[in-house]
């Protein structure tokens, strides 16, 4: 085959020449070769010895419960007295949920939170603790406080108290301010050592400082020494560095040990002052490695809601991405990209995983596969759900997550720390929350593509929106809802202008990947925002990648995944990628690789687990998209309705059945066909609903549907002869939720002895149900819809993912931050005051 000259293609043509642009698409620099002899010491290599103190608490190594509150004072704020324990929350209306504060004989002091009448009451911030009602300060130790996630925090960074072996205590990561550090914990004194080969120029950088004490019940750290000692094979010690850290804020340290290169032992030391209390010394990345006049360097950009069809590059109308249009001239763009959730926690855990999210608890993240080649590692998010709360800080080197940042903001923390790794190899992955509501673009991008006024009913521009704000609004005129889309697109070139500050400055040798992990809907299904669906104006995503010896300008067709993600930078890396990993490299099908792309093309692709509403599961398979919830079953054809307009489900019962065996597959566990049981959302609920369910021929399995914003609660007990089931939705909990229950029996005979009996107030119903579903209004494939004691409920047939060991359902709720997530505009945790 004669290949073209340079010509540029347009999109449609390279897809009809792709064999052709494949295999011959000019290329950029590939990536340098891995460094000789990097050592991570934070990573597998084994210690040659290793020496921990129990704690670092002399004046109370047990880490008390209760908190006795020393060095009250009388401020213009009333009487106030430092706060004793580090919080994740930064709302003060209400006591994250354990908080409380008792005086001397136990007696709990309110917050005005709770309305109740009392002489004085507290209330807190970032730092202080405050009594509000009393004109004198009180006597030291006679209030005390507690707040159990903190004592627990605290004992987690003791060895005596953590529950864990000493190798495990040290490789740890821990929260210092915003920032969390993942590397090696040595509270003072403690000693490491490593039998290794030290490669010629070498040398031992990381970052050093102290980890915060969460429970603040003495004086701070009075600093701390680290040492490190080189003994070469058959010679003495020699001390090859000292320095002192003596504040949280961490510094880079870079030792030479060139003079050194040959076998021997490696050995840090950390040393105390005076006192041993809170020498909490951590060491992030380390690792011993020569500097390299051409680092391998990964950029993963991650543009939280970025609908691909909003960027020049997918043929948006719109200038509202040069940056990164011409990153992905010179790279590969995929047109048919999936996320595996319609919002951000599930999507980033299969980003930095390659693994569905239910595996995350239990699987190895990016920065850990990457860290014994040496790569210093940084993520820097800004949204609460890549926060530590949500385990999404493990692992990082550096992990720095603020509420809301502007991009500006970003790219100055981003590229300080980019300018700081000379000579190393890096891993950077940066979160631009901008696209996301509540659109705050700088005043100078605000008039850019705004083409009609604001509607009135929302909040004024300068105080922003969420989607509370615009489901309240009612919007349903077609200019209100452009305004919209033109405040969305607006966020877009603010973030695109940003991110050219780091691709400027990108080497074509690089590994860049630009994606996002999920959508936005305008109302092309009746609603706005994410979260709610697996249409694909929430599904599809952009995914750009560029450098590291890929093709240029070259335009895929093929079906990739945010699954996809790990492997391909670990293959680009020339790491192994984890065999079970569910997702693929792309990077044989970006070069040319025929086998590759059959292989991907018959893949089926898992989607599903929405953020609100019932449980949704989806698969994605050739050219038909399935899916299904309560009950219902929709099919469309993406080659002939990419716009999901029409559901072909009833009139292609043959493809309806081959994609439900497809489930399975795409989200490699059991999808079910299960009885479906759920109670309605209620607005005042004063008793429970009790339902019991009996299946003669047996129950295999009973499992609660996910409610990620945890707005609900439900009971589930099963009697010991496997026949019966009772389900209890408690009062006073308002919110819906589903239990499925999977009968032993074939579904047909199950439901010829299914009998179910309900009652609530005092009242008891048992309805009469048929032999088979019908279809109600709403698709849903009903047995029933009943009320009993005001309450409401539903019993019918649908599909579930059956819960497997090991694979957690993916929760958006954390109670500690539920304050920051709904000031996000995310619907969490409506449980009255007093549930647990």
């Amino acid at each position: 085959m004669e290949c073209p000259r340079r010509v540029r293609l347009a999109p449609a043509v390279l897809v009809g020449l792709m064999a052709c642009a494949s295999a011959c698409a000019p290329t950029a620099a590939p990536m340098p070769p891995p460094a000789p002899h990097a050592v991570a010491l934070a990573g597998s290599a084994p210690f040659a010895s290793l020496r921990l103190p129990d704690h670092a608490r002399p004046h109370a190594p047990g880490v008390p419960d209760e908190i006795p509150l020393r060095g009250w004072r009388f401020t213009p704020d009333g009487v106030t007295v430092p706060l004793p324990v580090r919080t994740r929350n930064l709302y003060f209306q209400r006591p994250s949920p354990g908080m409380v504060l008792r005086t001397g004989d136990g007696t709990p002091v309110p917050h005005p939170a709770e309305f109740r009448r009392a002489p004085y009451v507290w209330t807190y911030d970032a730092t202080r603790l405050m009594l509000n009602g009393l004109t004198t300060p009180p006597a030291d130790e006679a209030f005390t406080f507690a707040y159990p996630k903190a004592t627990e925090r605290e004992r987690a960074l003791n060895l005596a108290t953590s529950g864990l072996t000493p190798e495990d205590f040290v490789r740890t990561t821990v929260q210092v301010g915003d920032t969390a550090r993942s590397g090696l914990l040595l509270p003072a004194p403690a000693r490491a050592a490593w039998d290794l080969t030290i490669a010629p120029g070498a040398h031992l950088r990381f970052d050093a400082g102290l980890a915060e004490p969460e429970v603040i019940d003495a004086p701070p750290s009075d600093g701390a020494t680290i040492t490190v000692a080189w003994t070469p094979s058959g010679g003495s010690p020699v001390e090859v560095w000292r320095g002192v850290v003596d504040a949280p804020a961490f510094r880079a340290v870079d030792v030479d040990l060139s003079a050194h290169a040959g076998t021997g032992q490696l050995a840090i030391e950390t040393l105390p002052g005076p006192s041993t209390r809170f020498d909490y010394v951590v060491l992030a990345d380390p690792v011993v490695a020569p500097p390299r006049d051409t680092p391998r360097r990964v950029f993963v950009v991650f543009i939280d809601t970025l609908r691909p069809d909003h960027l020049g590059a997918y043929g948006y109308h719109r200038p509202t991405s040069p940056a990164i249009d011409a990153l992905a001239a010179r790279g590969v763009r995929f047109t048919d990209a999936r996320t595996i959730a319609p919002w951000t926690l599930p999507s980033a855990r299969a980003i930095v995983t390659g693994k569905h999210p239910e595996r995350y608890d239990h699987a190895a993240v990016l920065p850990e596969l990457v860290r014994d080649a040496g790569f210093a590692t940084a993520m820097f998010a800004g949204n609460i759900y890549l926060g530590a709360n949500f385990d999404m800080n493990r692992g990082w080197g550096r992990h720095d997550i603020a509420l809301l940042p502007m991009a500006e903001e970003q790219l100055d923390r981003a590229l300080a720390w980019l300018d700081a790794q000379d000579g190393r190899d890096t891993l950077m992955l940066l979160h631009l929350m901008d696209p996301h509501l509540p659109y705050k673009e700088p005043p100078a991008y605000q008039q850019r593509f705004l083409s009609v006024p604001r509607p009135p009913a929302l909040p004024d521009d300068a105080e922003g929106f969420h989607r509370v704000h615009v489901l309240r609004a009612r919007i349903d005129d077609a200019l209100e809802r452009q305004y919209l889309r033109d405040r969305y697109d607006n966020n877009i070139r603010y973030t695109d202008d940003q991110l050219a500050r780091l691709l400027d400055r990108v080497r074509p040798e690089d590994l860049v990947i630009v994606l996002s992990d999920h959508g936005e809907e305008f109302w092309e299904h009746g609603t706005f925002e994410h979260g709610h669906s697996l249409y694909d104006e929430l599904l599809r995503v952009p995914l750009i990648v560029a450098g590291a010896g890929l093709p240029q300008g070259l335009v895929l067709p093929d079906r990739a995944s945010l699954l996809d993600i790990t492997p391909t930078v670990l293959d680009a890396l020339g790491l192994p990628v984890p065999a079970d990993a569910d997702g693929v490299s792309l990077l044989p099908i970006m070069r040319g690789n025929a086998n590759a792309r059959a292989a991907l093309a018959t893949r089926p692709l898992g989607v599903g687990r929405p953020l609100y509403g019932p449980e949704q599961w989806g698969v994605v398979d050739g050219g038909w998209k399935y899916t299904t919830t309560q009950g219902d079953e929709s099919v469309f054809d993406l080659r002939a309705d990419a716009a999901e307009q029409t559901d072909v489900s009833s009139a292609r019962v043959d493809v309806v059945d081959t994609l439900r065996a497809r489930l399975d597959v795409a989200h490699d566990r059991p999808i079910v066909d299960a009885v479906r049981l759920s109670n309605a959302i209620a607005r005042i609920v004063r008793d429970d609903l009790t339902i019991e369910v009996r299946l003669p021929s047996g129950i295999r399995e009973v499992w609660p549907g996910a409610d990620p914003t945890d707005h609900s609660r439900v009971e589930i007990v099963r009697a010991p002869d496997g026949l019966s089931v009772t389900i209890t939705f408690p009062a006073p909990w308002q919110g819906a939720r589903e239990v499925w229950i999977e009968p032993v029996a074939p579904m047909p005979d199950a439901l010829s002895e299914l009998s179910v009996v309900a009652s609530c107030g005092g009242a008891t119903l048992t309805p009469a149900l048929p032999t088979s579903p019908t279809a109600a209004p709403d698709g849903a494939r009903l047995l029933t819809r009943s009320w009993v004691g005001g309450r409401a409920f539903e019993v019918g047939v649908g599909r579930s993912a059956r819960p497997m060991d090991g694979r957690a359902a993916v929760s958006g709720n954390d109670a500690e931050v539920s304050q920051l997530l709904q000031i996000m505009g995310y619907q969490v945790g409506d449980e009255p005051d007093g549930a647990e």
